[in-house]
């Protein structure tokens, strides 16, 4: 039996407000069943932190893909365990290095931790497919991992909500436990507010009382109540149709603007000329574009074109527009071509 605990110290009200909403955005789970605490969203790693503690046992090790959100590593020092970083993107292809992604779980301890995003990877914009995800889970299964997923722009990938948490159902049918955490701060522009919630997958009812009950105590030792305000427009949207809905459509109003703004990146670097290929731009998904470029050129970026990205080369997509999409283009080319001429 599965079990979804979904931990906060919000106010009751708000724990009533947001169970069910959250854990039927997810996967269905029977409410009953799913006992609700409120965290300040994905960032801080909380979550991560709140999963060690509960487990009040000596941790296996966390795996992080290589390329990671810059703040994901930060979570190793507070874990009270190994930091090893796996295999998820190659450089080459500016892809998914699915094989080597693979052979890090297979060679991975058993019932080794691996923090996984389930949409819209941060900041590669490289996802697994619907099958690679299935072989993954399946894999992971085998070995005893445990999965902490990270959702951060669920929407903001294909924009469809119910597709966007197609990775996380497939390893709750394949009978994970695992630990999700979700944020609401992109998709319902509520950044400031820090509307989240973390969730643990229990095997019984019994196990989930257990659970949250530590959840509680180590939240309320790390930030006692989390914002309210947030966390209640998020209630309110989710429990009413209509409104929904209407956020279902704008968030894919926003998916799809980001889409549209990748095809006409990748077009107008064609046009300029460009001798790479930039099909990942593309192929790519969610809110971030690799790019690709190198560091000194992104800072060659900055200092002679005045635009700007993190010196991995991520392009925040949503600041691309219309107007700025050929100048954006036209100085990566520019960079790239004066790199390769010295």
């Amino acid at each position: 039996m599965l079990v979804f605990v979904t931990a906060s110290t919000g106010m009751c009200i708000h724990s009533k407000l947001v169970r069910r909403p959250i854990l039927v955005q997810i996967c269905s789970m029977n409410n009953s069943r799913s006992p609700l605490v409120q965290k300040p969203k994905t960032r801080g790693l909380g979550y991560t932190i709140l999963m060690f503690n509960i487990k009040k046992v000596p941790a296996g090790p966390l795996l992080l893909q290589h390329y990671c959100a810059h703040n994901r590593p930060v979570v190793g020092p507070f874990s009270h365990s190994a930091l090893i970083a796996a295999l998820y993107y190659k450089p080459e292809t500016r892809g998914l290095d699915f094989v080597g992604l693979m052979e890090d779980i297979k060679n991975a301890p058993a019932g080794s931790l691996f923090l996984l995003h389930a949409c819209a990877h941060n900041p590669t914009g490289v996802d697994p497919s619907i099958e690679q995800w299935k072989e993954i889970s399946k894999l992971m299964k085998e070995k005893d991992h445990f999965p902490l997923f990270d959702m951060a722009y669920q929407g903001f990938a294909s924009g469809d909500c119910e597709r966007d948490a197609q990775a996380i159902r497939i390893f709750l049918a394949d009978g994970h436990r695992l630990a999700t955490s979700q944020s609401y701060a992109k998709n319902m522009g509520l950044y400031g507010q820090r509307a989240g919630a973390f969730s643990i997958v229990c095997d019984n009812e019994k196990e989930a009382i257990a659970v949250e009950s530590q959840m509680k105590a180590v939240a309320r030792a790390m930030y006692s109540n989390p914002p309210l305000h947030g966390a209640l427009l998020v209630s309110k949207i989710l429990s009413c149709p209509d409104l929904k809905q209407q956020w279902y459509g704008e968030v894919k109003g926003m998916a799809d603007r980001i889409i549209t703004m990748r095809g006409m990146l990748r077009q107008n670097m064609e046009d300029a000329g460009s001798k790479w290929s930039w099909n990942h731009v593309t192929d790519q998904i969610g809110m971030f574009a690799f790019s690709g470029i190198s560091p000194e050129m992104v800072d060659t970026m900055a200092t002679k074109h005045n635009i700007y990205m993190t010196r991995n080369g991520r392009i925040s997509m949503a600041g691309v527009n219309t107007k700025n999409v050929e100048r954006l283009a036209k100085a990566i080319h520019d960079v790239i071509s004066t790199a390769e001429k010295k």
